[in-house]
């Protein structure tokens, strides 16, 4: 998976394929049709994921994880994501105290089809 480390100083994200607004000032765009999941690292283990195969690999690192005895931390989510195996995926890790506290994760699909209004 393409992977993005970003620090920005401020809190929007607009997916660069279909233009929606994926976070800002008190938006959260779960549903975004690109948004494939994200973790804030202040609540780590309550990620929002809406792909199923990513679910997977999230669900399988937790069991892993805590099978070992430990939790699953920044460094534990980063590799997963960094090894995650998604052609048209990238990793948005993005650095804003205003809205991440100490970071976050967002996975997008960048393959996601888009049909553009008003062309023939």
């Amino acid at each position: 998976m393409n992977y993005v480390e970003l620090d920005l100083d401020h809190t929007n994200l607009f997916c660069p394929i279909t233009g929606e607004q994926i976070c800002g000032d008190n938006i959260m765009h779960e549903k975004a049709s690109s948004l494939m999941g994200f973790w804030i690292n202040e609540v780590l283990n309550e990620p929002t994921i809406n792909d199923k195969k990513l679910l997977s690999a999230w669900k399988n690192l937790v069991k892993e994880t805590e099978k070992n005895g430990d939790v699953v931390d920044a460094a534990t989510l980063k590799k997963m994501l960094r090894d995650y195996k998604h052609p048209n995926a990238v990793v948005f890790e993005i650095y804003d105290s205003s809205l991440l506290g100490d970071g976050g994760w967002f996975v997008l699909d960048l393959g996601i089809e888009v049909k553009e209004k008003g062309l023939k």
